[in-house]
């Protein structure tokens, strides 16, 4: 082979190369998955209903103390395996929780992710159950439970993450759920309204979102609560249906700056919440806030499930 040849195949073996790695960096900007932009309107700029995550999930090497949590997967962990996870167990916790399909085997999982420091990649996965990849799926009252702990989670996530903080104050208002929710509830003990469906789940997921800011623990949430107490008029259904939530984050940002950022989580899954609550309301704060949910209160036709 003459030295012209050589040089004209040695220019065609880089031509090739170049267009494999073009198609390659076309496809992965196809698949890009940094954080979403939620935009600073409430509802504008939610995210896309598909999934920004790999449908794949290669499984990290699991921790015993992820692996402890496991055996239990569709109950609450106790404050005590939450404090046994390290910051090395992130990347299996998280990995792990992407992987499993099961809504309600989620469940120790979801508070496995508040143990470690809030980032954006938590909150895109936690924002991915309540909000993707349900295109119209019923789930029993058991996922509905899951659904509403992962704004609770979101809420602790919020400390450090912004996308969290975004997106839980989108979802404190009815109408974001009833125009983004993808997935419906149907339970044989609850009253059914159209379509089959529990009622009052819109009512619900907004109530949890509004306590889920209160553990964020950020001092412009106290600015936005009270924003929400004159969002609606005195004496509508729609305050009406938030007043008791907005009472509750405003106990659990009291609390949390007074006694830690764990400490309504821990009351949560030991279930002793309503006990510090009663405590909580009587000081003169919590009796003021107590005495104008009660001045909110309408008779309503679509009570929320929780």
């Amino acid at each position: 082979m003459s030295r012209k040849e050589a040089n004209l195949v040695v220019l065609l073996l880089v031509g090739i190369v170049a267009v494999g790695v073009s198609c390659i960096a076309t496809r992965e900007s196809r698949i890009s998955t940094k954080p979403a932009d939620f935009g600073a309107s409430p509802i504008a700029g939610v995210r896309e209903q598909k999934s920004e995550t790999s449908s794949i999930v290669k499984v990290k090497e699991t921790s015993p103390a992820v692996s402890l949590m496991l055996r239990s997967a569709s109950k609450r962990p106790s404050p005590k395996e939450l404090y046994d996870l390290q910051p090395t167990d992130r990347a299996a916790a998280l990995d792990r929780y992407r992987s499993e399909k099961n809504l309600t085997n989620k469940f120790s999982l979801t508070w496995a992710l508040t143990a470690f420091e809030g980032d954006d990649e938590i909150a895109n996965a936690l924002i991915d159950t309540v909000l993707l990849n349900h295109n119209g799926q019923t789930w029993p009252i058991e996922g509905f439970d899951c659904m509403l702990e992962t704004l609770l989670a979101l809420g602790m996530v919020a400390a450090k993450s912004d996308v969290a903080f975004a997106f839980l104050r989108q979802a404190a208002t009815q109408e974001f759920w009833e125009l983004h929710r993808k997935w419906k509830i149907s339970d044989p003990g609850m009253e059914r309204g159209d379509g089959g469906e529990a009622v009052g789940v819109p009512i619900s997921c907004t109530k949890y979102a509004i306590k889920g800011l209160g553990l964020s623990r950020r001092p412009e949430v106290r600015l936005f609560l009270e924003g929400l107490r004159t969002l609606y008029p005195m004496g509508t259904e729609r305050l009406s249906n938030i007043a008791g939530a907005i009472a509750s984050a405003l106990y659990e940002m009291d609390r949390t700056e007074e006694k830690g950022a764990f400490y309504y989580r821990d009351l949560y899954l030991t279930r002793s919440v309503m006990r510090d609550f009663e405590t909580w309301s009587r000081t003169p704060k919590g009796a003021e806030l107590q005495e104008w949910s009660k001045r909110t209160t309408v008779i309503t036709d679509k009570p929320s499930i929780k």
